[in-house]
Parts: structure tokens; C-alpha cells; sequence
């Protein structure tokens, strides 16, 4: 009789206070949370619980009226859609009409399907992955121009390649686009064009693969180069760019003076590249920059002096890197707040000593564990700003990280610092590019 008033007492806290509850839990724990009984089951399909997160649309057979009435009652805005037919698709457009983000993966259909999405007036995202047949692709974006984020991720045939090019120019409000359709550059003229048409357009991802140069002013997108006096500077700008399976020296040293008011870099090295490193011309030039992602490539002491000092956060993964290059780049941006380090000659018990010294402002941190001490550990909790620790193999066995230090650093930091331990969930919707 106690237990029964006991959870009867705990059934009459208002439905606020479980809500509040439910949003700090995992999607897996709200699962769980909802088998426990109708009540709970009402409460965690709210709407307000499920808008941040991404549904994988995969075997349709086994789909029953329960799970559409289910997912409408959550109101998912993001689904991914694995190989749907016509009648599928069909299906989602009308289930679901308030999607505001789609990413397909088209690997044994035709493109001539997405033509479907042309009822979903609110999608404002598309990613387009795995696509074996590129014939309709062009014709489904020309039904689409309220989306303000676009990813193409598959090879386009050169035969459709400019009627690729053309539709993508239709859509005026992007405001991101990543193009990694070929294995070849798209060609200068083409690219400025198709840049001209895109004056909202805020980040530019471009899958290089090839080694060939390209002209100096490739990415001269300024007023004169493109007819129009204030496209593409200043405010209104890229100010985020990505070049995946680089290698140079496919830009120029000066190819980057052209955007002067980036804000973003993200440069993602092709294993194979032997070419002489740009990066340290680049970054001279990028005055604006606050951001700075570079993946494989050259030893990072090479431009570790020439990071600008309005740089804020910093990601080196998998170049090598050796003793003082860290120390050399602390002397020119201080201030830093966010560092990812995960290089490919990884001395743990060099960097984690000297990073609360060297980044005393840090507030994000992903490391990985291999070779730290608990007096390391302890150490980092010292560091007043840091909000978030991440150890990229904290769930390993070789991890010095036990839940008895784990929880020493907890109490020396007040609870203040979020400790990962497994790093970072993958992104169920990124570019199938970020992880060749």
C-alpha cells in the first residue's frame, strides 16, 4: 500500500516539472522512460522533447499506423530517408508535411524521386548522399527554392553536371552549400557564376580530390571580379569555408587574400599530399578569422606562428606534431577558448602539462587520455573557464580515466565542467565526405 501511494505521489507532480526532467535525458532514456506506462508515454512524445532530433526512415514495411501517429505527435523536423520509392515517399510528404530537414541516401533509386519533396514548404535543408542515378537531381532542386542549406555528396557525370550547376543557382536563399559532386574542380567561370547567384550565401564546403592548380583568383569572389560592387565583401560575404581532400598546391598562395573576411577555414588534407604547404601564407591574410579546423596536412609548427591572434577555436587532428609547437602558437593567440588535439604522433603527457599554462582561457577541450596522469587530470580542473572536457577514447581500455579520479575532478571543479568520456556522438546528418 505504501509503494502504491508513493508512486501515486510522484503521478501528481505537474506535467512541467517531468517535462523539464525529460529534456536533460538521452533519446535512449526517453525510450525507456515511455515503456514505463501511458502517462509517461503521453509526456515524452511532446513535441517540445523531439525538435533537435534526426529520424533514420529505413524498413517502410514494418512501419504501422502507430509509429506515423507516433512521429506526428513528435512533430520530427529532421528525418533521413534510406532508398525510398515514389509510394514512400509519398508516404513521409504526407505524414510528415513540416520536415524542415531531409537527408536521402539514393544508392538503388532514381533522383526522379525527391521530386516529392516539392510538398514540403517548410524544408529549408537537403543532403543528398549515396546517389547512383544524378539525371533528376537538377530538375528536383528547381522545385525546392526556399532551401537555405544544400549538400550534394556523389559523383555527378560531366553530362549533368552544368544543369547541376544551373538549378543550384535558382536557389537564391542558400545561405550553405557543399559541393563534393566530382572528382574534378568545377571550372572558374562556372564557379563565379554560379556564385553570383547566391548573394545570401554564408559557407562554401568544396570536395577538391585533384591536384591540379587552379588560377590565382579562383576564389575571387569580390565586387569587381563579379560585376557587382558589394557581392561577397564585408558583411555580406562567405565567412566559412571548407575544402575537403585538399592538396596542394591546388590554390595559390595568395588564392585566400580574396576573402579577407572569413571567419571559418576548415582545410581537410588528402593523405597524398607532398605538395609545399599554403596555410601559413593563407592565414596571414585572414585578419577576421575566429575558427580554424585543419585535418592531416603538414606539421602544424610550420604556421603555428602565423595563427591570427582573433582566433578563438582551434582543431588539429592527425598531422604531426612535435614539442614547442603548441608553446609557439599559445605566444599568438592566448585567448583561445575551444581546442580539438588529436594529432597523429600523439605525446599526451607533453601537451596535457603544458595546456593549462599555455590556454588558461580554454573552455572546451577534446583530448584524448592516452598517457595522462591523475595529477593531469586534476590539473585541467584548475582551469577556472573550462566548461566542457571531452576524451576522444575515454570508453578505451587503455584509458587512465577511473569513475574514483573521475570523480575527484568533479568535486575540484564544483560539478562545473561537462566530462565526456567516449567522445562526441556521430552526426547522423553529415557529409559522407567528413569521414573518407
Amino acid at each position: 500500500m505504501l509503494l502504491i501511494d508513493c508512486h501515486m505521489a510522484v503521478f501528481r507532480l505537474p506535467e512541467e516539472i517531468w517535462m523539464e526532467v525529460f529534456k536533460y535525458l538521452s533519446k535512449s532514456d526517453k525510450l525507456n522512460v515511455r515503456s514505463c506506462c501511458t502517462y509517461f508515454k503521453r509526456l515524452v512524445d511532446h513535441r517540445s522533447l523531439w525538435k533537435n532530433e534526426t529520424i533514420a526512415l529505413r524498413t517502410f514495411k514494418s512501419y504501422k499506423a502507430n509509429f506515423w501517429k507516433t512521429l506526428r505527435c513528435r512533430m520530427l523536423a529532421s528525418v533521413i530517408v534510406d532508398d525510398a520509392n515514389e509510394k514512400e515517399w509519398k508516404k513521409i510528404v504526407t505524414s510528415l508535411p513540416w520536415l524542415r530537414s531531409v537527408i536521402v541516401d539514393l544508392s538503388k533509386v532514381d533522383s526522379d524521386v525527391l521530386t516529392n519533396l516539392s510538398s514540403l514548404r517548410e524544408l529549408k535543408t537537403l543532403v543528398v548522399r549515396l546517389l547512383c542515378d544524378s539525371s533528376g537531381l537538377a530538375k528536383s532542386l528547381t522545385l525546392l527554392p526556399q532551401l537555405e542549406q544544400l549538400s550534394v555528396c556523389c559523383f555527378i557525370f560531366d553530362s549533368v553536371r552544368s544543369e547541376l550547376m544551373n538549378a543550384i543557382s535558382q536557389l537564391s536563399n542558400l545561405t550553405s552549400l557543399r559541393l563534393h559532386e566530382g572528382r574534378y574542380p568545377i571550372p572558374k567561370q562556372t564557379f563565379h557564376a554560379l556564385l553570383r547567384s547566391l548573394p545570401k550565401l554564408k559557407h562554401l564546403s568544396l570536395r577538391m580530390w585533384t591536384g591540379q592548380a587552379l588560377p590565382d583568383d579562383y576564389l575571387n569572389l569580390s565586387g569587381e571580379a563579379l560585376g557587382s560592387p558589394d557581392l561577397h565583401n564585408g558583411k555580406n560575404g562567405l565567412t566559412s569555408l571548407e575544402l575537403l581532400n585538399y592538396m596542394d598546391p591546388m590554390l595559390s598562395p595568395v588564392a585566400l587574400d580574396h576573402l579577407p573576411f572569413l571567419e571559418s577555414l576548415t582545410v581537410k588534407y588528402d593523405r597524398r599530399d607532398k605538395g609545399r604547404s599554403h596555410l601559413r601564407s593563407w592565414l596571414k591574410s585572414l585578419t577576421h578569422l575566429t575558427e580554424l579546423t585543419v585535418m592531416n596536412g603538414h606539421p602544424f609548427r610550420g604556421y603555428a606562428t602565423s595563427l591570427p591572434r582573433t582566433l578563438r577555436t582551434l582543431s588539429l587532428t592527425g598531422m604531426m606534431m612535435r614539442p614547442g609547437a603548441m608553446a609557439l602558437a599559445a605566444k599568438k593567440v592566448p585567448d583561445l577558448q575551444h581546442l580539438h588535439y588529436d594529432p597523429f604522433d600523439f605525446k599526451g603527457d607533453i601537451i596535457i602539462v603544458e595546456i593549462p599554462r599555455l590556454f588558461p582561457q580554454l573552455q572546451t577541450l577534446k583530448i584524448r587520455s592516452f598517457g595522462m596522469s591523475g595529477r593531469d587530470l586534476l590539473r585541467l580542473g584548475e582551469m577556472h573557464q573550462m566548461k566542457r572536457l571531452v576524451f576522444l577514447d575515454g570508453r578505451s581500455s587503455h584509458s587512465p580515466i577511473s569513475s574514483e579520479l573521475l570523480c575527484r575532478f568533479q568535486v575540484l571543479t564544483d560539478y562545473r565542467v561537462h566530462v565526456v568520456l567516449s567522445g562526441e556522438p556521430t552526426d547522423k546528418a553529415a557529409c559522407l565526405c567528413d569521414f573518407l
